[in-house]
């Protein structure tokens, strides 16, 4: 369900629309700041905007009880809470690890078998919104 019709970041100035934000340098509060400015929203026009939690689980809890009807968050946390998802944009996250921690930590080596495994993987991408196709890719990278 999606009541409001909320569609895009424009949608959340409605009068009767409130949001749940996320806190001061989180990458979803960045988001949501880069697509206001883009759309010439300023931030007081947004019901709800100075209310705050810390994750996106907390959003979506949040959404789930009535207590907003909108916030930036991943589709994972609304998949758990049973929420409709509208993307706003894709992210690449990589996990970088310097080479001599790579090649002297047992533990770092059980962890990346782990996380390339294809069981992993399937539990991640059924969390929905997680494209597991370049796990385990590795780059090697000069630090300049």
């Amino acid at each position: 369900g999606n009541p409001k019709k909320i569609r895009a970041v424009a949608d959340i100035a409605k009068p009767k629309v409130k949001i749940v934000n996320r806190e001061i340098g989180s990458g979803a509060r960045r988001l949501l700041d880069k697509q206001l400015n883009a759309t010439g929203i300023k931030p007081n026009r947004v019901k709800g905007y100075r209310d705050e939690v810390l994750s996106h689980l907390d959003v979506a809890s949040r959404i789930r009880v009535g207590a907003a009807d909108a916030g930036i968050g991943v589709r994972a946390a609304a998949s758990i809470n049973g929420l409709d998802f509208v993307p706003l944009q894709r992210e690449r996250y990589d996990l970088v690890i310097p080479k001599a921690h790579y090649e002297a930590l047992q533990g770092m080596k059980n962890f990346l078998d782990i996380i390339v495994s294809k069981p992993f993987r399937q539990e991640l991408e059924a969390l929905g919104g997680y494209d597991t196709r370049e796990t385990g890719v590795m780059q090697n990278l000069q630090m300049g």
